[in-house]
């Protein structure tokens, strides 16, 4: 019922609003939406259309697009001074992507492995080395999704996907102290682009889904879709369903809504025994209650204007979660007794966003921004924390009624960023762009909590937390070499950010704030097209310095947050694409990343002197990724297949014990006949099941890759 109501009212309100663009295009007058609506999305530039990416035989030109996320300034993709990779629509799409892990799958130096405690409809994306759960920022259709706490990516939806871009490393200008070791920006198909599409799948454990994708009139697009994805456990599994209306009024105003359903079934990390994980426990065992779920619903509106004094976006988000999870003990016996803890939530976030910048060009050589941006987010949760018995095997599991209440607990957090910016874009010569900017950014925090135990004991604390601080960054590129159409671009790039540490919303009430973390980083590489820009390779090296990493780790046998000292991460970043017909083609790329303690010391289990990490490589952190793949789209068949390569990496922050690595090989295959595209996709095909990411509420518990999963679809195109 509640999942109908939202999808009536994205409908509803399409509805009232298209007409009011036709009115006044064909000369009306009308008043504009109510403010309620005045939400965000950055306007975003032209592109080439999907047909002519696909089919004039170029990788390279994918290289010219305008991007919108790494800076206010109108530069394609050649003439920026940092490393920024696009994923076009029509790829994800042929490849029969749904989730993160499949559509970054070619990006180098990106592992965005699905599940974690965010449920498995969420991944924990990791870039340069750092898996660190709000590291990165999410941005979808020019609005931070999630920006002010976590990145919401239960809800992310791939579905009329236009482009997605991967920008590594901070972003401290446009996204100032929310960005810091990269931003993933979803673009989704605006107003009029003319490719419409209805589509339905199904495919392993029961899983089934539907989606379509429309323009209505010449100034409104709607999207609609939804999907059960089951799971090789059982009693795990997604519902879903979303809506996104967008509207192009007079006056260059853009209005978005969206809404989300998303209900979980969560899985269960696997608990370690020793040095592996323990396999007298079966792969998929559910250690979580049985009526265990991770429900969420989110609306957004959103809107924004390219207007002659001033381009603004805003935005207004509401989540609502109804949250059920348990964790097995350390060291849990199966005897009977209570070896797991669980909790009932509820959590409500409410975020705004506002953003306003103006560009000029004083000379034909040299462009200014100056702006401002602000966004403010209201976090509650009130948990019901017990203990309980689960199963080792994870049969016959008890409810959350059967557990025995240990505490109650209330918090609530504000969050409040605010940044002035100005940024500077300089060509003194055809070859050569210089960009550079700075930024004031201030942060005021402020968060109450309150335990209450089983004999009634009231434990109220408050903390506030304010911190200003600048960040920049300065870079350039330089077209060194060009001859024939092909040519070679250098670039090296500075910069400083800061990021406020992260507000844990789990069932402990923790008011105390971490140390702000900070980066430094510097990178420099190396584009070139060749071949007649049918080959394309971008190369680069980096290093970030970097302080007060928040970590997880137990405390009296609970989890909590911790700031982690000091941390180093090196690599290099190796990615080529190649055009070897106008329907076939190739990609290839390596990363390593040293990722290590620099200085910080912690105090393990029954130890009483705290161990010195300096050296460690940060768990969970490969030295070596890889990835390569091959697509084919012809007059009637397509397809496309990549394999992946994670290597060793450690599971404990001391390198004590390890895992092995892994292959996972992904493909798809369809054909062509006249409007309607026949497909078959299979994903994870090698089936590995290695530990992905670590929990931060089960102790030494860890999350596997999701099983392989067959899927046959078909697309009827509009």
């Amino acid at each position: 019922m509640r999942q109908g109501s939202l999808t009536l009212l994205l409908g509803l309100l399409c509805a009232v609003l298209s007409p009011v663009t036709s009115v006044r295009g064909a000369g009306g007058s009308v008043s504009l939406i109510p403010v309620a609506l005045a939400a965000a999305g950055r306007a975003l530039e032209a592109r080439e259309s999907e047909s002519e990416f696909l089919n004039n035989g170029e990788v390279a030109a994918v290289m010219d697009t305008m991007q919108v996320t790494a800076t206010w300034a109108p530069l394609t993709i050649e003439k920026l001074p940092e490393t920024l990779t696009v994923i076009d629509g029509s790829q994800i799409r042929r490849r029969g992507a749904t989730d993160l892990r499949s559509a970054l799958a070619l990006v180098s130096g990106v592992e965005a492995v699905p599940g974690g405690d965010g449920g498995p409809a969420a991944s924990v994306p990791a870039l340069w080395g750092l898996r660190e759960f709000d590291a990165f920022l999410l941005v979808v259709d020019g609005v931070p999704w999630g920006g002010a706490f976590v990145p919401d990516l239960p809800t992310l939806d791939l579905n009329d996907i236009d482009r997605i871009e991967v920008l590594r490393g901070p972003a401290p200008i446009t996204y100032g102290s929310t960005s810091f070791v990269g931003v993933i920006h979803v673009i989704h198909r605006g107003p009029g682009s003319g490719a419409g599409a209805v589509s339905v799948g199904g495919g392993s454990f029961g899983s089934f889904r539907g989606s379509a994708s429309a323009d209505v009139g010449t100034r409104g697009r709607i999207s609609v879709d939804g999907a059960h994805e089951g799971l090789a456990d059982d009693d795990a599994g997604v519902d879903r369903i979303h809506g996104r209306c967008r509207l192009e009024l007079p006056r260059g105003i853009h209005v978005d809504a969206d809404v989300a359903v998303v209900n979980q079934e969560p899985t269960s990390p696997h608990p370690r025994a020793g040095q592996e994980l323990d396999p007298s426990i079966p792969t998929d065992a559910n250690h979580n209650p049985s009526d265990a779920k991770l429900d969420r619903t989110r609306l957004q509106l959103s809107a924004s204007q390219s207007h002659p004094l001033v381009d603004w976006t805003a935005a207004f988000s509401h989540v609502a979660d109804e949250n059920v999870r348990g964790f097995l003990h350390e060291d849990a016996q199966d005897d009977g007794s209570e070896n797991a803890s669980g909790y009932t939530q509820e959590r409500d976030f409410n975020e705004f966003y506002a953003e306003a910048h103006r560009r000029i060009e004083p000379t034909p050589r040299l462009g200014l921004t100056g702006g401002a941006d602000f966004l403010f987010g209201v976090g509650k949760e009130e948990s019901h924390n017990f203990t309980y018995y689960a199963p080792l095997d994870g049969r016959d599991r008890t409810s959350s009624d059967a557990g025995t209440l240990v505490e109650n607990t209330e918090f609530e957090a504000e969050r409040a960023f605010l940044g002035i910016f100005a940024e500077a874009d300089w060509r003194p010569t055809r070859e050569v762009t210089v960009l550079a900017g700075l930024r004031f950014n201030n942060v005021e925090e402020k968060r109450e909590g309150e335990a209450e135990d089983e004999e009634g004991n009231e434990m109220p604390a408050e903390e506030k937390l304010s911190k200003a601080r600048f960040g920049g960054r300065v870079g350039a590129s330089w077209q060194a070499w060009e001859t024939d159409g092909d040519d070679a671009t250098l670039y090296v790039d500075y910069r400083d950010t800061f990021k406020p540490a992260a507000i844990d919303f789990g069932p402990e009430a923790e008011v105390d704030p971490l140390k702000p973390e900070t980066a430094r980083s510097v990178s420099l590489g190396v584009r070139t097209n060749l071949l007649d820009r049918r080959l394309h390779v971008d190369a680069s090296v980096f290093r970030m310095d970097f302080e007060n990493l928040v970590i997880s780790t137990s405390v009296d046998g609970r989890p909590a947050l911790r700031n982690a000292g000091k941390e180093r991460f090196d690599g290099f970043e190796i990615d080529a694409e190649v055009a070897v017909t106008s329907e076939v083609r190739g990609s290839a790329n390596y990363s390593y990343h040293d990722a290590t303690f620099r200085d910080y010391a912690q105090v393990f289990g029954d130890d009483t002197e705290p161990t010195q990490l300096d050296g460690n490589t940060l768990e969970l952190s490969p030295k070596h990724l890889a990835s390569a793949g091959v697509a084919y789209d012809g007059p009637q068949l397509f397809g496309e297949g990549f394999l992946n390569f994670v290597g060793e990496r450690f599971l404990t922050k001391r390198n004590t014990v390890s895992a092995d690595g892994y292959v996972t090989f992904d493909a798809a295959a369809g054909v062509h006949l006249g409007q309607v595209d026949l497909r078959v996709a299979g994903h994870n095909v090698t089936d590995a099941r290695d530990p992905v990411s670590e929990s931060e509420l089960g102790e030494s518990q860890y999350y596997r890759l999701p099983a392989r999963s067959i899927e046959v679809g078909a697309t009827y195109h509009l």
